[in-house]
């Protein structure tokens, strides 16, 4: 294995597991304030926080155009929807769905730029939401099903949608945006979304009475973990491994999140939610070649033994 690939591989468990940091920061912090303020001090820790390491440490190029402002547009949209989708669901849930994320860049590939769809990642695309209807279905699915309601899922699913975009993106621009630029101008964007939405939230939801100074880290946490990290790590393994980077953060973020969910938030997962992840694992599989790299080796190996 080349340098370039196992420094990916390495960037992309990085990210996994500083994605899997964000459902359990962002449900810590929700104990104690609206997703409207969670996200502004969100995106301005975080802001206040890659600027300083750009400038001190980095002092990279930041080039601004239509393109990198695209990309970061899916980007940011990505963080405002999740801070609110978290509201309505167990941590446990929304790596289901961010698993998906190779599958709707499939479905966007076909929709925006007309790529062919194969039988084999139209199967993995059958396949993937099957899983997640398995995990949402609170008759069979013990992932504390019933907390789970409507309008998280269409706003978890814009999350991922935006992720999967955002990701699309970058591959499509052969990867000649630097990851600090693209991180950067995500997290200003995102902050830029986040004033507004403070200013027009209702404010029904008030701060605790029993608050935890243990906040302000878990915003450190959410900031430099599970937003500066995680973008970071990312996009710099899909620079090295390309579409090999999504098929080990998607497989090991759900299990980083789970492990988490069970240990800091006390959620519970079933057999049934296992095995509707499985699914889910083996739609986005398909839909990232698995299946053609498996058939090939194997070829290979035959023709190679005989």
């Amino acid at each position: 294995m080349n340098k370039s690939k196992t420094d990916g591989i390495i960037f992309s468990l990085i990210a996994s597991f500083c994605g899997a940091t964000v459902p359990i920061f962002s449900k810590l912090i929700l104990q104690y304030f609206p997703p409207s303020t969670a996200l502004f001090v969100r995106m301005a820790v975080a802001f206040i926080l890659i600027f300083l390491f750009l400038a001190i440490f980095i002092k990279p190029k930041i080039q601004i155009d239509k393109n990198t402002l695209l990309i970061s547009l899916f980007g940011a949209l990505n963080f405002v929807f999740f801070m609110f989708a978290i509201n309505f669901m167990p941590a446990v849930i929304a790596p289901i769905f961010f698993s998906l994320v190779p599958i709707e860049v499939t479905l966007f590939s076909y929709l925006l730029f007309r790529e062919k769809v194969s039988s084999a990642q139209l199967i993995g695309i059958i396949v993937g939401y099957f899983g997640a209807i398995i995990v949402l279905s609170p008759s069979f699915s013990n992932a504390q099903g019933s907390e789970v309601r409507p309008i998280g899922i269409v706003l978890v699913l814009l999350a991922s949608s935006s992720i999967a975009m955002h990701s699309l993106l970058i591959q499509r621009s052969n990867n000649r945006y630097s990851p600090y630029n693209l991180s950067f101008q995500s997290i200003g964007v995102a902050l830029i979304f986040s004033i507004p939405i403070l200013i027009v939230a209702p404010r029904t939801a008030e701060i605790a009475k029993d608050f935890n100074f243990n906040v302000v880290w878990f915003f450190l946490g959410i900031a430099a973990i599970g937003t500066i990290s995680q973008y970071l790590s990312f996009q710099h393994a899909i620079g090295k491994i390309q579409a090999s980077a999504n098929v080990v953060f998607f497989y090991f973020q759900p299990v980083f999140t789970i492990t988490m969910s069970l240990i800091f938030l006390d959620e519970s997962i079933s057999i049934i939610y296992v095995i509707g992840l499985v699914f889910v694992l083996i739609g986005s599989s398909l839909n990232l070649g698995m299946y053609t790299k498996i058939k090939n080796a194997i070829s290979n190996k035959k023709i190679t033994g005989s």
